[in-house]
């Protein structure tokens, strides 16, 4: 724990996506779970359970597993689009 709490995360100009319980604790204050802190633009995604039974329960699991699956399918699509446009403008150039 004493490397965790040492930890000092520096400031991030992208954004981060955060798969959270939905039981979690210390959730009250802040839903980014600190994050905010980073970066500006965080996406927060609740999911069922706890630190333990998000992946040990399947229902749990099988919701986290969708919603990571959203979240890389969105990023590759920006990603795959930015890259077209890309070779389009060096095309063109």
């Amino acid at each position: 724990w004493r490397i965790i709490n040492g930890y000092v995360a520096f400031p991030y100009q992208g954004r981060v996506t955060l798969l959270r319980t939905n039981d979690h604790e210390s959730s009250a204050d802040d839903p980014t779970l600190g994050w905010s802190h980073v970066t500006s633009d965080v996406e927060v995604h609740m999911i069922p359970g706890d630190h333990d039974s998000c992946i040990m329960d399947p229902e749990h699991l099988a919701v986290l597993g969708e919603r990571l699956k959203s979240c890389l399918d969105r990023q590759c699509t920006a990603t795959d689009s930015r890259t077209r446009r890309l070779q389009e403008c060096a095309a063109k150039g």
